[in-house]
């Protein structure tokens, strides 16, 4: 079973933020891939949770607990067409039981200001980052990723949650 939610259902066509929050229940020993398809012009970072990912961006969990909660952050850096949009969300247990979720975002030309943001996921996202980084048990480093983006804009400055 998997629970997949939005930090806000609308994201800005160009310059804009926003996160993804992927919940899966795996039974104990089991291994699951997570393939996330964008929209064109939308991008996404590494998992913020530090899980192995290959080089073709499939992520990889191991059903070590009971519900593994997954974070990514997602940006556009160029305009991209305004409406809604679908994001793919596949997932492959090592039974071969393959399932597709599909997530409307809405893409808005607008600057937003005044949204409906998921504090539920907000918080969740902030909790994992900082048991990530507070873990004196091992020594996590963050994967190095490279951005196509030279400055950080006043968008991202205001909107992306502090790790």
């Amino acid at each position: 079973m998997i629970n997949i939610e939005l930090e806000k259902p609308v994201m800005e066509h160009e310059e804009g933020i926003n996160h993804l929050l992927i919940q899966v229940h795996i039974p104990e020993r089991k291994e699951i891939m997570i393939d996330i398809e964008l929209p064109e012009g939308m991008y996404r970072e590494t998992n913020l949770n530090g899980y192995y990912e290959d080089y073709n961006n499939l992520i990889y969990l191991y059903g070590e607990r009971d519900v593994i909660s997954l974070a990514i952050e997602l940006y556009t850096e160029n305009p991209i067409d305004v409406g809604e949009k679908i994001i793919k969300i596949s997932c492959k247990p090592s039974d071969n039981q393959f399932v597709e979720y599909k997530i409307p975002i809405k893409i808005t030309d607008s600057y937003l200001d005044d949204y409906e943001i998921n504090e539920q996921v907000t918080n969740k996202i902030k909790e994992l980052c900082s048991i990530k980084t507070n873990n004196n048990e091992f020594t996590s480093y963050k994967p190095i990723t490279y951005s196509h983006r030279s400055t950080v804009s006043s968008l991202e400055r205001k909107y992306r949650i502090d790790y």
